[in-house]
């Protein structure tokens, strides 16, 4: 199928909701003057619905309004409605497991950098079929690079500011695709592990789980969050500190976790090749599913 085509289908499976109105993909639109498009200034968050219940909404939003702190953006927006907006997206899109976007700018400008110039948030909401991943991917697992490509700075462009602005990411990726593997891990200019382009990582060295600290410039993941507390109500051998790119490449196993994916193992990080039995993450994968089992019967967010 061509690229073209491909992208077709795509935008009929989507439902959009641009600033309350929800209109079909080619008819959705926001100003040449958006600072999101025009400078990468704003904020999102992705999460997904799963027997039309929204998992972890209440993190993710709060990590939202984190992100806009940490950017010095205002929202003008109420919690409240931003819920109603996804709700009512997802209401229109009739799926039961929806991938759901939320994306906020801070807003129309005059074309200059000075953000004070800007005074209403733009908000849309892209909700489209989140198809279960291959079978083959959680029982096999990814084939990951470490990237050329280092992590932005905390000093620059705090990680734990989820914007809009991926382009340190998307060269990550594109590196990694381009070698034949499914997706890059990036390293801080001191060779220390941080994460993946849209995902955390883990390693297994002699039973200890270990993932790297806030302090090496990651994102501070949602699904991470669950898993740390998880090993540690389970007494799990949890470590989180720094790690060498050599460090990971000894391990006995390593995985990610995102929240659209879950918890995911990988098989190969560069030329090296992992321990197929994946004893520690099969354990806490299976205790993370049921953590999501918990989310779908609350229904705290349903929409079905």
């Amino acid at each position: 199928m061509d690229k073209m085509k491909r992208f077709q289908e795509f935008k009929d499976k989507t439902t959009i909701n641009v600033n309350g109105e929800i209109t079909p993909a080619e008819d959705a639109k926001i100003s040449v003057f958006d600072r999101g498009f025009l400078y990468g200034d704003s904020i999102y968050e992705v999460t997904y619905s799963d027997h039309g219940q929204l998992i972890f909404f209440n993190e993710h939003l709060d990590r939202l309004y984190n992100s806009a702190n940490l950017l010095n953006m205002t929202i003008f927006l109420e919690r409240e409605e931003i819920i109603k907006e996804a709700l009512k997206t997802l209401k229109q899109s009739k799926l039961e497991r929806a991938y759901v976007r939320i994306i906020i700018t801070r807003g129309e400008t005059e074309i200059n950098l000075d953000p004070s110039t800007s005074f209403k948030n733009n908000l849309i909401i892209i909700v489209k079929p989140q198809p279960p991943y291959p079978q083959d991917n959680y029982t096999k697992g990814l084939k990951l690079m470490i990237s050329s490509v280092l992590r932005n700075d905390r000093k620059s462009i705090n990680p734990n500011a989820k914007s809009g602005n991926y382009l340190n990411n998307v060269m990550a990726i594109s590196e990694a695709k381009k070698l034949g593997f499914d997706d890059a891990i990036m390293v801080n200019h001191q060779d220390k592990i941080t994460e993946g382009t849209t995902f955390n990582i883990w390693m297994v060295k002699d039973g200890i789980i270990k993932t790297p600290p806030e302090t090496s410039g990651l994102l501070k993941g949602i699904t991470r969050q669950k898993v740390i507390k998880i090993c540690r109500e389970q007494n799990f051998n949890l470590e989180v500190s720094d790690f060498s790119s050599q460090m990971l490449l000894e391990a006995d196993e390593v995985f990610m976790t995102s929240s659209t994916k879950g918890i995911m193992p990988i098989y190969q990080v560069n030329d090296k090749i992992f321990n197929n039995e994946k004893i520690i993450t099969n354990k806490l994968s299976a205790l993370y599913d049921e953590l999501i089992q918990e989310q779908i019967r609350n229904k705290e967010f349903s929409y079905l």
